[in-house]
């Protein structure tokens, strides 16, 4: 990888310069907050919100996987610009499609996930370490996880109002990439399907991967019809699991609710703050405020028009007058 980069003299300048370029060959989605531009056809960039954590995750995965089995483009450069990540990697050629609905694909990619959990490890989080991130998380918080048990107490910590929890003590960690969906699938014309965005994978247990598949309905619920055929096709879960795919819907709905001030220890609670809670409290706050500028304003006179001339509101005294206007005049 180093000596590509020295033959080709590709430096973070040269990036910049790419990604600024106002003719540059823009692909992917529109909407994203990542833009992926093509340079040529051996090299993209993908920046905007990137983390080093895909970087890694796509290098070691690249280096972990079959290419013959699933196919990963070799990541080769990242830094970071003005709070902005830039990713370059390999090109590879193949179509996008927007709903993937054939039969046989959806088994193509049940064949990869399976493929995917054969691998394990032995610290929950991305694969070479670092925060967790991804539609399940929190984006407040870069969590990282010493090991299982560690795990387990941030799971539980999160239960709020549940009197059920996680029980991980018998789970394996196993590859995934909890963010499959038509978008992060590319389907070159010979070999494999192609497997892109890395930023969320790591080792879980295997019900991670359902719960974000069961999450991640894309925009406006297109993915959904996808989400459910994929998981038929996939392995089943054990009630087990499918009890703790309910808790992890629940913690990440948690996680969207509740802001929580920091990491929980066993046996303190006081670490929530309700958001709905918080808005009162905001806008009550606001009310006062208000009114104390209102108090502080100079008095002033508002005029409204009469049948027999101009009513005058004294704001002090709080009595109208009538003043004729032929007396004005």
């Amino acid at each position: 990888m180093k000596d590509l980069e020295k033959n080709l003299a590709i430096n973070d300048e040269d990036i910049l310069q790419w990604c600024q370029d106002p003719h540059r060959q823009r692909i992917g989605p529109e909407h994203c907050t990542t833009k992926l531009i093509k340079v040529d056809d051996r090299f993209v960039v993908k920046f905007g919100h990137v983390h080093p954590e895909e970087f890694t995750n796509q290098k070691e995965a690249y280096k972990l996987l079959d290419q013959r089995i699933v196919r990963i483009p070799r990541p080769y450069r990242f830094f970071t610009h003005d709070t902005k990540g830039y990713l370059l990697m390999e090109y590879i050629d193949g179509e996008e499609r927007a709903t993937i609905e054939n039969e046989a694909d959806i088994r193509s990619i049940s064949k990869v996930l399976e493929y995917l959990s054969t691998f394990q490890g032995t610290r929950p989080g991305p694969i070479a370490g670092g925060a967790s991130r991804g539609l399940i998380w929190s984006e407040y918080e870069d969590m990282t996880f010493r090991d299982l048990d560690h795990l387990e107490m941030y799971l539980n910590s999160r239960l709020v109002r549940c009197l059920d929890t996680f029980d991980l003590q018998e789970t394996q960690l196993v590859l995934c990439h909890l963010d499959i969906a038509p978008r992060n699938i590319l389907w070159p014309q010979d070999g494999p399907l192609c497997v892109l965005d890395w930023a969320s994978a790591g080792w879980y247990p295997r019900f991670f991967e359902y719960c974000a598949l069961d999450l991640n309905s894309g925009e406006r619920g297109k993915d959904i019809r996808f989400t459910q055929r994929l998981m038929e096709a996939m392995s089943p879960l054990t009630d087990a699991e499918k009890h703790q795919v309910s808790l992890l819907e629940t913690f990440q709905y948690n996680n969207i609710r509740y802001c929580f001030t920091s990491e929980p220890t066993p046996g303190c609670g006081d670490y929530v703050l309700d958001y709905g809670s918080a808005q009162k409290t905001k806008r009550s706050i606001a009310s006062q405020i208000s009114k104390i500028k209102k108090l502080l304003k100079p008095p002033r006179r508002k005029r409204r028009r009469s049948p027999h001339g101009t009513v005058v509101r004294n704001t002090e005294s709080k009595v109208d007058f009538v003043k004729d206007m032929s007396s004005s005049s």
